[in-house]
C-alpha cells in the first residue's frame, strides 16, 4: 500500500498562471497582436497551463517535435511520447517570427495567455509556432498531410497503430457504395484494417486523370473509421493549413467554465481534495463513452483489488455550441455517481483536446493521470473501432517498437488492462471472458448493435446498461425518428431545387410533429445575406450563414430545408460536419443538366452569363463541383415535382427519420 500521493510526473506540478503577473500580461496585451483560438487549441492551452501536461512548461518548437517523434524524449531526456504545439488557423500565425510576443485570446476575446515565440515553421501545409507561454487564463472551451508512403513507411505506420492484419483496396476507380460497403463488410470479417491504395500512377500534364480518382478517395475518408482505415496514393498536396506555435506561456486565469463548475478541478485542486480525504492510491477512468454495467463491474473490482480509491474523469473538452456532445457524457456520469461508494470515489471533469487511440496517445493519457494524482489507469473498455488497442488486455502484447507496459512503468503510472468482459447469465454478472466456468450461457452485445437500437429507439436489455444511463444517451441522441435533421438541396440554378424544397416542406408540414423551415437562397439572400454579391467568397459565406442557421435548427429537433446552389465541395463538406454534429443530414443533389436548366431559365440569366452580362455564374463562367457521395441524387428533366419529393420521401423513412 502507498503512504503517499503519487508526485506529479517530472516531480513538481507546472502552474503557468501568476496572479501577480496577470494585470501587467493584460495591459501588455494591448500593444501585442492577438490570436482567437478554437476550443481544440484553447482545450490544449489549458491542459498546458494548469499543469496537467507537466512538466511540459512551453508549447514546442520544431526541433523539440523531431525529438519526441524519434526519440520520445524531451531536451534533458524525460520520456514523453507526443509532440504538443499551439495550432491556429489565422493568418496572421504565420507573420509571426521568433522573438514575438502574442496575446491569446479566446472566440469572445477574452485574455487567456501571452506566448512568447520561439519558433514558426511549416510542415505538410501546417505551420507550427513554438515558444513560451505566459498565461493570462485558461480557454472556455468553446489537419491533410503527404498521403504517399513507400512500402518501408506504411509497414512502420502499421506497426505503430499495431496492426496485424491489413487488408487491401487497390483502387483504379472512384468508389460507390457498394465498393464502400464490402470494403467494410470484408474488414470486418476477416478481423483486419484497411489500407485504402487508388492507383494514382500519372502527370499532372499529361496525365491527368488521377486527381480526380484522389480527390474521390480523399471526398469519402471521413466516411471510414478514421484509425482502422488508411489512405495512401501517389501524390502529395496540402489540406486547409493550420498554424502551429510554440513558446513559452505566461497565463492570467483559468477559462470561465459556466457549464459542469462544481465538477471541474485542476491537477492541484484535485491534490488537494486527495490529501484531505487521506487518499494516497489512486485509480484513473478517463472516460470518453458513457459507462455501463460492464465498465461499471471492473472499476470496482480494480479498485477493490488494487486497495485505491477511484476517480472518475470523464473528458469533457469542447464547446458548448461548436462541439456539445461532452453535455451527454457528464450528465451519464452524474446519474451514475450514486451507484458509486461516496467515500472512496470522485467525479471530476477533464478538459482534454479529443486525441486518439494510439500507443503515444495512451503514454500521454498517462502522465496526466500522473499530473492528477492518480498511479493506476484504465486502459481500453469502450467501443473503440479504431486505434492501436482495441481492448485493454491488447496492451498485453509485447511491442518491440514501443512497450507500452514499460514506458507507462517509466512515467509511473500502473497501466490496468481492460479485459473482453462477458454476461454470465448463470451468475447474473459480468466476468472475463477467459474466467468465465465452463458450459455457462454468456450474452454479449457488440458495440455497434447497440447503437443501431440507440438510433432506432429498440430495446437495451436490462443486464447491458442502466436504466438512467439510457435515459441519458437518449436526451443527448434520440432516435432519428424524433431527432431533428437537415434536408440540403444542392444544383445549378433552374435545375428545381426550390420547387421540390417547397413542395417538401409542405409536405412535411402536413404530417406535423416537428417544426420545418424552408431556407430558400433567393430567400436567405434577402432576408440574412443581402449584403453579399455573387463572387465565390461571397457565395461561400453565403452557404456557410445556411448551415450554420440549419444547424441551430436541427440542434432542437426541427427540420430545415435548404435549396442553395452550393456549388463547392468543401463548403457542402463543411456545412455538413456542422450539422452532423447536433443531428442528421441528408444531401440531395438536383442533377438536372445544365441544358435542361438553361430551356427553363425564366429569369434570362444563362443568357446574360454567356452574353458576360454576369460574372461568375455557376455553370457558366465559375464551376460547379458536383457531390461525391449524395444520399439521393434526382433529375428532374422528365420527372415530376411530385416523383420528386415522393423519392426524398421515401429516403427519409429509409434513413428512419420519418415513421
Amino acid at each position: 500500500m502507498d503512504h503517499q500521493l503519487i508526485a506529479p510526473y517530472g516531480g513538481a506540478l507546472v502552474n503557468l498562471i501568476d496572479p501577480a503577473r496577470a494585470d501587467a500580461l493584460k495591459q501588455e496585451a494591448f500593444s501585442l497582436p492577438s490570436l482567437d483560438l478554437d476550443w481544440q487549441a484553447q482545450c490544449e492551452l489549458e491542459m498546458l497551463m494548469s499543469g496537467a501536461y507537466s512538466p511540459l512548461a512551453d508549447f514546442m518548437t520544431r526541433a523539440q517535435c523531431r525529438r519526441v517523434e524519434t526519440d520520445m524524449a524531451l531536451d534533458d531526456g524525460t520520456f514523453w511520447p507526443q509532440p504538443v504545439t499551439l495550432v491556429s488557423r489565422q493568418k496572421a500565425a504565420g507573420e509571426l517570427k521568433p522573438g514575438d510576443r502574442v496575446a491569446l485570446r479566446d472566440g469572445e476575446g477574452f485574455m487567456l495567455a501571452v506566448l512568447a515565440v520561439s519558433d514558426v515553421w511549416n510542415d505538410a501545409g501546417a505551420w507550427h509556432l513554438g515558444g513560451a507561454v505566459e498565461g493570462v487564463a485558461l480557454p472556455p472551451h468553446p489537419d491533410f498531410a503527404g498521403l504517399r508512403a513507400t512500402p518501408a513507411e506504411l509497414r512502420a505506420l502499421f506497426a505503430k497503430r499495431g496492426w496485424r492484419r491489413v487488408l487491401a483496396w487497390q483502387a483504379r476507380q472512384p468508389m460507390h457504395r457498394a465498393q464502400y460497403a464490402f470494403c467494410l463488410k470484408s474488414a470486418i470479417e476477416h478481423e483486419a484494417n484497411l489500407l485504402l491504395h487508388p492507383q494514382a500512377g500519372g502527370d499532372l500534364t499529361d496525365a491527368p486523370a488521377y486527381f480526380g480518382l484522389v480527390r474521390s478517395f480523399i471526398a469519402l475518408r471521413d466516411r471510414f473509421p478514421s484509425a482502422t482505415a488508411v489512405l495512401a496514393v501517389s501524390d502529395v498536396w496540402n489540406d486547409a493549413g493550420a498554424w502551429h506555435l510554440g513558446g513559452a506561456v505566461e497565463g492570467v486565469a483559468l477559462p470561465p467554465h459556466p457549464d459542469f463548475a462544481g465538477l471541474r478541478a485542476t491537477p492541484a485542486e484535485l491534490r488537494a481534495l486527495f490529501a484531505k480525504r487521506g487518499w494516497r492510491r489512486v485509480l484513473a477512468w478517463q472516460a470518453r463513452q458513457p459507462m455501463h454495467r460492464a465498465q461499471y463491474a471492473f472499476c470496482l473490482k480494480s479498485a477493490i483489488e488494487h486497495e485505491a480509491n477511484l476517480l472518475l474523469h470523464p473528458q469533457a473538452g469542447g464547446d458548448l455550441t461548436d462541439a456539445p456532445a461532452y453535455f451527454g457524457l457528464v450528465r451519464s456520469f452524474i446519474a451514475l455517481r450514486d451507484r458509486f461508494p461516496s467515500a472512496t470515489t470522485q467525479l471530476a471533469v477533464l478538459p482534454a483536446p479529443p486525441r486518439g487511440c494510439t500507443a503515444r496517445e495512451l503514454l500521454l493519457r498517462a502522465i496526466v493521470a500522473r499530473n492528477h494524482g492518480c498511479s493506476l489507469l484504465i486502459v481500453g473498455g469502450e467501443h473503440q473501432p479504431d486505434g492501436d488497442f482495441r481492448r485493454g488486455e491488447d496492451l498485453a502484447q509485447q511491442r518491440t517498437e514501443l512497450p507500452v507496459n514499460a514506458q507507462a512503468e517509466k512515467i509511473g503510472v500502473t497501466l490496468i488492462p481492460y479485459p473482453r468482459m462477458v454476461y454470465v447469465e448463470d451468475r447474473a454478472e459480468y466476468v472475463a471472458q477467459g474466467e468465465v466456468p465452463a458450459g455457462s450461457r454468456i450474452l454479449t452485445l457488440p458495440g455497434e448493435e447497440f447503437r443501431r437500437r440507440m438510433q432506432a429507439g429498440l430495446k437495451i436489455p436490462e443486464w447491458y446498461s442502466f436504466p438512467e444511463v439510457l435515459a441519458e444517451l437518449h436526451r443527448q441522441s434520440p432516435p432519428r425518428e424524433q431527432q431533428g435533421f437537415t434536408v440540403f438541396f444542392t444544383g445549378l440554378s433552374g435545375a428545381g431545387k426550390s420547387t421540390i424544397a417547397r413542395a417538401l416542406a409542405a409536405r412535411l408540414m402536413e404530417m406535423g410533429g416537428r417544426s420545418v423551415t424552408l431556407l430558400d437562397g433567393d430567400i436567405v439572400r434577402r432576408h440574412l445575406s443581402s449584403e453579399l454579391g455573387f463572387s465565390k467568397a461571397h457565395r461561400d459565406v453565403n452557404v456557410r450563414r445556411i448551415g450554420f442557421v440549419a444547424s441551430e435548427i436541427t440542434k432542437n429537433r426541427g427540420i430545415a430545408i435548404c435549396a442553395p446552389i452550393a456549388p463547392y465541395r468543401q463548403t457542402r463538406r463543411d456545412v455538413r460536419a456542422m450539422i452532423e454534429a447536433v443531428g442528421g443530414f441528408v444531401e440531395i443533389h438536383v442533377a438536372t443538366p445544365i441544358a435542361t436548366c438553361e430551356a427553363r431559365d425564366r429569369k434570362g440569366l444563362y443568357a446574360k452569363a454567356r452574353a458576360g452580362l454576369i460574372p461568375e455564374f455557376t455553370g457558366v463562367s465559375d464551376p460547379y463541383e458536383v457531390p461525391e457521395n449524395p444520399e439521393l441524387a434526382i433529375d428532374t428533366t422528365d420527372l415530376g415535382i411530385e416523383e420528386a419529393v415522393q423519392q426524398v420521401l421515401l429516403k427519409l423513412e429509409h434513413e428512419g427519420y420519418l415513421r
